[in-house]
């Protein structure tokens, strides 16, 4: 965390509680902030400090930077399995069957089945 805040170890805390309202929280963001959130990003500062150093909310933080596509999660989403991967039947949760809470339930349903 910021040497600026060292004597205030629960400012974090009392932000996260809502005791205490951060001096920027609601306001636009401008542009020359956003472009220094984009740089402290790619030099790796957390989102903790990165909040307390622009006197806003971690999740305003988090926002800013979802808005941005810092994670980018729009240009590379998260590669999802196809329905034709899972091996458990179940329509309920379509998880794999190593997984699936309902997989004996499921086997003994499709045993069922295959005996009619």
């Amino acid at each position: 965390m910021s040497a600026l805040y060292e004597n205030q170890p629960n400012i974090v805390q009392d932000l996260r509680q809502g005791l205490i309202r951060p001096e920027r929280g609601g306001e636009y963001w401008t542009d020359d902030e956003r472009e220094l959130l984009r740089r402290s990003f790619e030099e790796g500062m957390g989102i903790t400090e990165t909040a307390l150093v622009f006197r806003r909310s971690e999740h305003a933080v988090v926002q800013q930077i979802e808005k941005q596509d810092l994670y980018e999660r729009k240009t590379n989403p998260r590669r999802r399995k196809s329905p034709k991967d899972y091996v458990c039947s179940c329509s309920t949760c379509r998880a794999p069957e190593e997984l699936c809470p309902l997989a004996k339930k499921c086997n003994a349903c499709r045993e069922a089945n295959e005996d009619d």
